[in-house]
């Protein structure tokens, strides 16, 4: 069984690349357009990990993480955030893995398989 990962993230074309690469490493992956759309999917169902983008206009990252961990406060699923300035962010330490910017697909695979292992 492969393991389900939310992707969320506002850009179309990094939303389809990282969903390409991920499937084509047997994910099954759901994408959010944006930060209230993840929450409510992550609040419906259970994910092996997700995938945040921290820059999106309306609810960003950070206060989707923020929301979801006050939902979900024993949430044990790995949580990837996306950013190039990951000391900017207010996030509890050590419960977020930072994947940089520019995004590399190879390293956020490499990122989420560390993460689910």
């Amino acid at each position: 069984m492969s393991s389900s990962v939310l992707l969320i993230d506002d850009d179309p074309t990094a939303s389809l690349i990282a969903r390409h690469v991920l499937e084509r490493q047997g994910y099954e992956v759901v994408v959010a357009r944006d930060g209230r759309e993840g929450l409510e999917l992550a609040l419906a169902r259970s994910f092996d990990a997700i995938i945040t983008d921290m820059v999106m206009p309306g609810m960003d990252g950070c206060a989707f993480c923020e929301r979801l961990l006050a939902e979900r406060p024993g949430l044990e699923a790995p949580i990837l955030v996306i950013t190039s300035a990951p000391e900017t962010w207010r996030l509890e330490p050590g419960r977020f893995v930072f994947v940089d910017k520019p995004l590399s697909p190879a390293r956020l695979v490499e990122r989420l398989a560390e993460s689910l292992a």
